[in-house]
């Protein structure tokens, strides 16, 4: 990205999961990140996606303020509020 990346969420154990009221199979019990994008332009946006799918990553939730991004095969969703900041990726 060629600029540090804010990490709202990554990894947790079962525990904390449960603290911060995970859902009990969580992917951030495996392999699933939330990247902070809300000071980020649309061009920005669109290269961290394209950087995480390089990355591996296929499966991704489309938030107002962060995209959450792990590791099952293709899978998509947007929240209300997600769906005006990521509107490029839905055209």
């Amino acid at each position: 990205m060629g600029r540090p990346l804010r990490i709202n969420s990554a990894h947790r154990c079962s525990v904390h999961n449960r603290r911060l009221g995970g859902a009990p199979h969580s992917r951030h019990l495996r392999l699933a990140l939330d990247v902070d994008v809300s000071d980020m332009d649309e061009r920005q946006r669109r290269r961290l996606f394209a950087l995480a799918r390089e990355a591996g990553f296929d499966a991704f939730g489309f938030y107002a303020t962060f995209l959450h991004m792990d590791d099952r095969p293709h899978r998509r969703w947007w929240t209300e509020k997600g769906k005006e900041t990521w509107s490029f990726l839905r055209a």
